[in-house]
């Protein structure tokens, strides 16, 4: 049951309804209070008291600009509060007067209609659509251009984020945006602007990477600057979530990340180790980014390392140029490493499908699945194997298959040495043993922990071993190497 309106919220309302305009800025400022409230605002109270229209009403009053900040604040709250709420804000008409005082002259006006914008939009899918039916993009992207003052810009900022956070996007508004994200992103400030920016890069990269890697190549360079161990967290998943968006794309949008120099920089930073707690790296625009921001947690460090292993699994599966380069950048240890550094299985399976696209990199010379077992990532794979071997969540079999291609193409890389350190891995041995005793013990069961083709693989790899036969199934043939993830 809703709460009951505050006693002289019914009087204010009147007085807003009422012709005494000297009454009706302490009866908004009144009901502002009101909804501004904690616990319990009456936000419906306000809509059932039929408060909504004669404030639209007053939006578009510029010969009242007090009464305007505090209708526009008074309808951002009441949108706030649910889909119902938020509904009865756009029927009585304030997304109109909203989207053309984007660029008011009053500081505070701006902000507040940005503020109800990005509610509105942010709402559902049916809001959203109803704020781009009402031309919101273009008064949005030149308020963007415009904006010089932070507290309107960040929110101006997350109206243009929730715009694209929804699927399904429209193509025409990803495209409309793209010019202006190119020239925005570069030149903010401010770190919770450039935030929101990020992610609404990020979301129109997924939509469309080859488009973003051709019309916003300056966002991409930003993003990939700011993938420094010393930025907030904040900044750094957006910053990572649109360089992966751009390499699931073509060639040409994967060699867009590769050209940010974001591989010897800002990736091999940040998996490398916890953050430093240095300064902003030298050429950064972000004024704004703390010298020694706070450590990550768990849960962020993970987040984190998932998106940069899934950028680089993508990376390795593109062009052998672009899987040399992960190796170039000294990647591949970096890679091991990080099954040791984090224990989330999301991460391990995202670092199995990079080591595994670069061992298994269609007509790659030799020297790419060599790299990998120098940089520790047999081990890594068997380990791999043998963790994710019993029960567990579905979906594991893919990554299980592409970690045993992995090894097999280490051991058929042509070179005799090579092998012969591959083979004399003891420990990679055990875990590929360990790995077939669960899928033994567990045949027959939910969840099998290995397909059969996985099993196949390993018999056949553990063939090269001078050891006892091991538990398992049938030899099997390995499979093309994995597309994209």
């Amino acid at each position: 049951m809703p709460p009951a309106p505050p006693p002289d919220l019914p009087a204010a309302v009147a007085a807003l309804l009422g012709e005494d305009e000297s009454l009706w800025l302490p009866a908004a400022v009144a009901i502002r209070k009101a909804v501004s409230a904690h616990d319990d605002a009456p936000l419906q109270a306000v809509v059932d008291l039929g408060a909504l229209p004669p404030l639209v009403a007053l939006l578009s009053r510029d010969d009242l600009p007090e009464l305007q900040v505090e209708a526009a604040w008074i309808c951002c709250n009441v949108a706030s509060g649910g889909s119902d709420a938020c509904a009865s804000v756009v029927a009585a008409g304030a997304l109109a007067p909203a989207i053309s005082h984007l660029g008011a002259s009053g500081v505070q006006l701006r902000e507040q209609v940005a503020w109800l914008l990005a509610n509105v939009a942010g709402e559902s899918e049916l809001h959203r659509d109803a704020c781009l039916e009402a031309g919101v993009v273009g008064p949005l992207m030149a308020a963007l251009e415009a904006e010089v003052e932070a507290a309107p810009l960040r929110q101006q900022a997350w109206v243009l984020r929730n715009l694209l956070h929804r699927r399904p996007r429209s193509l025409e508004v990803v495209r409309a945006v793209l010019p202006g994200l190119s020239r925005l992103v570069p030149r903010l400030e401010d770190s919770e602007a450039l935030t929101e920016a990020l992610w609404a890069a990020s979301a129109a990269a997924e939509e469309d990477p080859d488009r973003v890697a051709a019309a916003a190549a300056p966002a991409a360079a930003r993003a990939a600057e700011l993938l420094d161990t010393s930025a907030p967290v904040a900044v750094l998943l957006p910053a990572a979530r649109l360089l992966g968006g751009l390499a699931i794309g073509s060639e040409a949008a994967t060699q867009a990340v590769v050209d940010t120099g974001v591989l010897a920089g800002g990736f091999r930073a940040l998996l490398a180790g916890p953050r430093a707690g240095a300064g902003p790296r030298e050429g950064t625009a972000d004024a704004q980014v703390p010298a020694a921001p706070p450590p990550m947690t768990e849960a962020e460090e993970s987040q984190l390392l998932k998106e940069v292993c899934f950028t680089l699994s993508n990376i390795a599966a593109g062009t052998l140029a672009q899987a040399q380069a992960v190796v170039d950048a000294g990647l591949v240890p970096a890679l091991a490493a990080v099954y040791d550094r984090c224990s989330d299985h999301g991460v391990h399976t995202e670092a199995t499908y990079a080591l595994s696209n670069l061992a298994t990199a269609e007509g790659a010379p030799p020297e790419l699945p060599l790299a990998v077992l120098a940089g520790g990532g047999a081990q890594r794979l068997a380990a791999y194997l043998r963790d994710s071997a019993g029960p567990g969540p579905e979906g594991r079999g893919k990554a299980q298959r592409a970690a045993a291609e992995g090894l097999l193409a280490i051991a058929r890389a042509g070179d005799a040495e090579a092998s012969a350190t591959l083979y004399g891995m003891m420990d990679v041995y055990h875990d590929l043993v360990a790995a077939l005793s669960h899928a033994d013990a567990d045949a027959g069961g939910e969840g099998d922990g290995l397909q059969p083709e996985v099993v196949g693989l390993l018999q056949e790899l553990l063939d090269g071993w001078d050891m006892p036969p091991a538990p398992g199934g049938q030899s099997g043939a390995a499979k093309d190497a994995d597309e994209k993830s």
